[in-house]
C-alpha cells in the first residue's frame, strides 16, 4: 500500500491526532516533504520535541543551509474538527492550539540559549529522519557555527495541521489563510499532508536520499 493510499484510508477512518501521529511518525520523509522540501546540509525530524520540561510539539523538523537553519515546529490537531464559529471565531480546539505555539514563540525568544540546546541534543539523540548521519556529533551548518552556538541564524517557523479542506468555505480558507501575516502561525489542514504524498507516487518530490547524500561534499 502507498503512502497516499495508506493516508487516504487513515484520514477517512480516524477522528483524533495520535494514530496521524503514529503514521507519520513512521514515515518521516512525508513530514520532512511537508514542511521543509529544500536544499540544504543537515536535515533531522524529532518526534515529541520538548521545550525543556515547559512544552512539547508533536514534531520538529530542522534543516541547515550555509550560514542559518530552518527550524519548524509541528502541532497536530483532530482530522475532523471545525476550525471556526459561524461568526468567524476560531473554535476551541483551534484557538487553543494557536495559544498553544503562541507559547512556543515566546519560549524561542526568551530562552534562546535553552532552545538551541535542546534541539542540538535532540538531533544528536532522537532524530527519526537521518540518525545513522547524526547521532553523536554536533550538528552543523557546515561553516563556522554550531546549532547551538548563540551566533548562528535560526529561523523558527510554526505550524498547526488541523481538520480538512472539505470543510471550509472559500471565505473561511482565507481567514485560515490569515493567521501567517496576524500572527506569524501557518495553518494547514491534512489535505496538505495528503498533497505532499501523492507526489511521492508521481515521482517529483525532491528525492531526499540523493540530497542528503549530495549535501555533505
Amino acid at each position: 500500500m502507498s503512502i497516499k493510499t495508506e493516508l487516504e484510508s487513515l484520514l477517512k477512518t480516524t477522528s483524533g491526532e495520535r494514530e496521524i501521529h503514529a503514521f507519520l511518525k513512521k514515515n518521516p520523509r512525508l513530514v520532512w516533504g511537508t514542511f521543509c522540501n529544500c536544499g540544504g546540509h543537515t536535515d533531522a525530524i524529532v518526534s515529541e520535541f520538548r521545550f525543556r520540561d515547559k512544552y512539547r510539539s508533536d514534531f520538529v523538523v530542522m534543516q541547515s543551509y550555509s550560514g542559518a537553519w530552518e527550524v519548524h515546529f509541528v502541532e497536530l490537531e483532530p482530522v475532523d474538527v471545525e476550525l471556526f464559529t459561524k461568526k468567524d471565531k476560531p473554535r476551541q480546539r483551534f484557538q487553543g492550539a494557536i495559544h498553544q505555539l503562541e507559547d512556543w514563540k515566546r519560549f524561542s525568544i526568551n530562552e534562546s540559549p535553552a532552545l538551541r540546546a535542546c534541539l542540538a541534543d535532540a538531533i544528536m539523540n532522537d532524530d527519526i529522519l537521518f540518525p545513522e548521519d547524526n547521532t553523536n556529533h554536533e550538528p552543523s551548518n557546515y561553516t563556522s557555527n554550531n546549532l547551538r552556538d548563540p551566533a548562528t541564524v535560526i529561523w523558527f517557523n510554526f505550524h498547526i495541521v488541523i481538520g480538512r479542506r472539505e470543510t471550509l468555505s472559500v471565505a473561511e480558507q482565507q481567514l485560515k489563510s490569515s493567521y501567517q501575516n496576524l500572527s506569524g502561525v501557518k495553518v494547514h489542514t491534512y489535505d496538505r499532508l495528503l498533497q505532499v504524498a501523492k507526489t511521492f507516487e508521481t515521482g517529483k518530490h525532491l528525492d531526499i536520499t540523493k540530497h542528503e547524500k549530495s549535501s555533505h561534499i
